[in-house]
C-alpha cells in the first residue's frame, strides 16, 4: 500500500514539474502570460516603459481581453502614483472606453476582470479629476 502512495505522489510531482517547465504536454491555458501580476510587478519596480511594452505586445498577441483590461487600469493607478496626472487620465479614459465597449458584449458580473478593470477605471478617473480640480484650484490662487 505505501509503495502504490509513494509512485502516485511520484506522478503527481512529475505532472507539476512539467506544468511549470513549460511542457508541450501540458494545455496552453497553463502557460499563459498573468499580464496583470506581470503590469503590477514592473510598476512597483518604477519600470513604466516595461510595464507599457509588456502591455501592448499583450494587446497584439491576444486584442483586449478583461485581463488586459485590468493590467491597463493598473497602468492608470501607477501613473497616478507616480503623479503622471495626464498618462494617468490617458490610461484611465482608456480603460473605461474599453471596458464600455466589452459591456456591449458580456455582462458585467459575468466576468470578475471585466468588472474589477471598469470599476477601478472610473474610481482612478474620479480621483484623478478631484486632484486636477484641486491643483487648478492652487495653481489660480498662486496667480494672484
Amino acid at each position: 500500500m505505501r509503495r502504490r502512495v509513494r509512485i502516485r505522489s511520484a506522478g503527481w510531482v512529475l505532472v507539476c514539474a512539467l506544468m511549470f517547465l513549460g511542457s508541450p504536454l501540458v494545455p496552453q491555458s497553463f502557460a499563459e502570460t498573468d499580464i496583470v501580476g506581470d503590469v503590477r510587478t514592473q510598476l512597483a519596480q518604477n519600470s513604466f516603459s516595461s510595464a507599457a511594452s509588456e502591455l501592448s505586445s499583450y494587446k497584439a498577441q491576444h486584442g483586449v481581453t478583461p485581463e488586459y483590461l485590468e493590467a491597463l487600469s493598473w497602468m492608470a493607478r501607477g501613473a497616478a502614483g507616480a503623479k503622471q496626472w495626464e498618462q494617468a487620465t490617458t490610461y484611465a479614459t482608456e480603460t473605461r472606453t474599453l471596458s464600455e465597449r466589452q459591456l456591449t458584449k458580456r455582462k458585467l458580473d459575468a466576468d470578475t476582470e471585466l468588472a474589477e478593470s471598469y470599476i477601478n477605471a472610473r474610481r482612478t478617473k474620479a480621483e484623478l479629476d478631484e486632484i486636477e480640480e484641486i491643483l487648478g484650484h492652487d495653481k489660480a490662487e498662486r496667480r494672484r
